[in-house]
């Protein structure tokens, strides 16, 4: 995550890139089970991180990152592995 970038987003109130998921990608499934998974968002005008929905509480790594329908969701409370930034 550029912080810069987010001062940016911020300041002009325009939408930019400067956030992102990186992980290795190892398929599609058309079926999930999403109870064990956390929803995180990433609001650059509400926080400056990635953060799990139901903790408020910030992520930077995860074990498992599902992109659904423009929804992120992480496995348990974010296991370290894959980065988000």
């Amino acid at each position: 995550m550029s912080e810069s970038g987010r001062l940016k987003t911020v300041k002009e109130r325009r939408k930019r890139v400067h956030a992102g998921v990186e992980s290795d990608f190892h398929g599609a499934r058309l079926h999930m089970d999403l109870a064990h998974f956390s929803k995180v968002y990433y609001n650059p005008y509400l926080v400056k991180q990635f953060t799990l929905i139901d903790q408020k509480t910030p992520i930077s790594e995860a074990g498992l990152v599902y992109l659904i329908n423009k929804v992120c969701y992480v496995e348990g409370n974010g296991d370290r592995q894959g980065s988000l930034f």
